[in-house]
């Protein structure tokens, strides 16, 4: 919120950015540019700001902290909420090799929660910003990717991110 705030200040507009404008400008330095340069008098107006609602954030735009620290909690409280089961070595060896494979790979987190979880040198997925080293080891997690199969991921499991490990 205190970014909303800032931004709103920095274009002399009384009320803070809408939440999904302040996120696309907290991780797209092209649009906070094109916002700053269009300096609007009203958001609701804005060509620029329309963008921030109408596309999704590119593929290289990294995903805010804040958020993957959310996306971390919920997957390991998935895994608790299974008894911390781990997933067997050979299916993990052939989660990072389809990761290893992928167009999405990026390099190594750059953001602090990466660091936080022991992650900082894992490759990322460009899709989901999580650590693939970490990823790969929890049963309860599932690729993003889509495969040839609509049926199943990039890993070759069920697209459900619940079929892997619901009712067990």
């Amino acid at each position: 919120m205190a970014f909303s705030w800032s931004l709103a200040k920095a274009l002399d507009l009384d009320e803070p950015i809408p939440q999904a404008v302040a996120l696309r400008a907290a991780v797209d330095p092209i649009f906070l540019r094109d916002l700053i340069e269009e300096r609007p008098a009203n958001l609701a107006t804005s060509e620029v700001a329309a963008r921030a609602v109408e596309t999704s954030l590119p593929k290289w735009a990294p995903a805010p902290t804040l958020g993957l620290l959310g996306a971390a909690t919920m997957a390991l409280t998935r895994w608790a909420l299974i008894g911390f089961r781990p997933v067997p070595e050979a299916q993990v060896q052939k989660r990072k090799a389809a990761c290893q494979a992928c167009p999405e790979l990026r390099p190594p987190g750059q953001h602090l929660i990466h660091r936080l979880v022991g992650a900082g040198q894992s490759q990322v997925c460009g899709l989901c910003a999580c650590a693939i080293d970490k990823k790969a080891n929890l049963p309860t997690e599932t690729c993003p990717a889509p495969s040839d199969d609509p049926a199943v991921n990039r890993w070759g499991e069920p697209r459900d991110p619940a079929a892997p490990w619901a009712g067990r």
